[in-house]
């Protein structure tokens, strides 16, 4: 996996081709002073600093020596620069100031500290986690993610070693350096079309850098917290091109294969994020966090269905999670899903995850019938023997009408009115085809013509 771990291919061809970005060797920069070396990758160096004016601990991430006078890079850091400056977000690291350093000759941003380890450090160091601390994870940086996508930008690379926790254990979003302005029309990565990290990108992605908006980041949020929960990423590969092609399928194992004590709605949630189509992932971020709040996951609490797709949530406000200087509470007091089964009208086994709510809107508008079961306390059950359903026994489904027994089972049950247009639409299609291959033959044997029989 390191061979892929880094953020585009101009850093991974710089890591095979040669050493490590070598240490700044300047001890101070205006009025910062270097205490000690954080991390160092193929493309910049961090180092703590200490702001002598301000009084604060900072971290200063300076562009590797060699690429100073690369523009590309030197733009794309400057992008970083002037959006860090421009966020201020609790779940999004903070860029306080940039500049040029003439005894380094380099570029330097300064950044807001954060005294703790990666995601992916605590991975390393801990294994997987714990599935309500993944969640609070993911809701954290979902957040960031937010307001990210509200000034219309995508990051184009969050995974574990771009998230920092802090002591408190909040999660932050950090490097912004291939991160996308939706509304420019010049792409600094126009001809490097492996921006990001294979693992995490969605297939689009891979294909073409510049085609990414905020599904994009809940794709590879969906990768990052498949990881946390199982300690493997759900799409692996030795080279690229192997991601690329099992990223083409768009097959993974669910993370319960791997972590059977999982609740079933972290297989349900993380499918729809890594949808190889990016029109069946949640619409943005704040889909996805209405989703999570109502998982009962962040109670440590699995719940066992998901939200039904035709009650849409309303987007979360951006109220909800601006400017709080403490950490995101678990959801309280939040409807739980029920696993409902039946037969439909057609004799299909039928199975839905909803709310209450949503149950007995469906038994009311005669979707369900009279005798549907519900999974309580992990048995199928009659509902009239469950007491949160329990009022229904008195008002029966009206133009209901017994099946006949089926063993098939399929995930949704067509109305009557589309059952009668599908089969029409069937018998209209084999008459065509049965029309047509009469016609051709008809054609080839020459009958119809003046000339009677044609002789072959």
């Amino acid at each position: 996996m390191d061979t892929l771990s880094n953020t585009t291919p101009l850093a991974r061809r710089r890591k095979v081709a040669g050493p490590e970005t070598p240490a700044v060797e300047v001890r101070r920069v205006g009025d910062y002073r270097l205490l000690r070396r954080l991390a160092a990758g193929g493309m910049s160096t961090v180092y703590l600093g200490y702001d002598e004016t301000r009084r604060r601990l900072v971290a200063l991430k300076f562009l590797a020596p060699e690429l100073a006078h690369n523009q590309t890079c030197v733009d794309r850091f400057r992008q970083e620069a002037a959006m860090g400056t421009r966020l201020d977000h609790p779940n999004i690291v903070r860029c306080f100031d940039s500049g040029w350093d003439e005894s380094s000759e380099t570029h330097y941003l300064v950044m807001e500290y954060v005294a703790g380890r990666t995601a992916q450090q605590l991975l390393d160091d801990d294994g997987p986690m714990p599935v309500g601390v993944a969640a609070r994870l993911a809701l954290d940086i979902a957040r960031g993610l937010q307001e990210l996508h509200h000034l219309k930008y995508v990051h184009r690379d969050v995974k574990p070693g771009n998230i920092i926790l802090d002591d408190d254990g909040r999660a932050k979003l950090a490097d912004l350096g291939v991160a996308k302005y939706r509304e420019r029309e010049t792409e600094l990565t126009s001809h490097d079309t492996g921006v990001g990290t294979p693992f995490y990108m969605p297939y689009e992605q891979m294909m073409n850098s510049s085609i990414v908006d905020e599904r994009t980041d809940l794709f590879a949020l969906g990768v990052t917290l498949y990881q946390l929960l199982t300690g493997r990423v759900p799409f692996p590969g030795r080279s690229f091109d192997e991601v690329f092609r099992r990223k083409e399928e768009g097959v993974f194992r669910p993370a319960s294969s791997w972590v059977p004590e999982l609740p079933p709605i972290v297989d349900v949630i993380i499918a729809r994020m890594l949808d190889r189509n990016p029109h069946q992932r949640y619409r943005d971020a704040g889909h996805f966090i209405e989703i999570l709040l109502a998982s009962g996951l962040l109670d440590t609490v699995g719940a066992s269905g998901t939200a039904d797709e035709e009650e849409e949530v309303p987007a979360a406000t951006r109220q909800d999670m601006e400017r709080s200087k403490d950490p995101p509470r678990p959801a309280k007091n939040v409807a739980p899903f029920w696993t409902v089964q039946y037969r439909s009208r057609a004799g299909k086994l039928m199975r839905l995850n909803a709310r209450v709510v949503t149950i007995e809107r469906y038994y009311e508008e005669g979707r369900l019938p009279p005798n549907f079961l519900v999974l309580h306390e992990n048995t199928l059950k009659p509902f009239r023997t469950v007491p949160e359903f329990q009022h229904l026994a008195d008002h029966p489904p009206a133009d209901w009408e017994t099946p006949a027994p089926s063993t098939n089972t399929e995930a949704n049950d067509l109305p009557p009115a589309m059952s009668r247009l599908a089969r029409w639409g069937i018998i209209s299609l084999a008459s065509l085809v049965v029309t047509a291959m009469a016609s051709t033959f008809y054609h080839f044997m020459g009958w119809g013509g003046s000339s009677g029989w044609r002789v072959w």
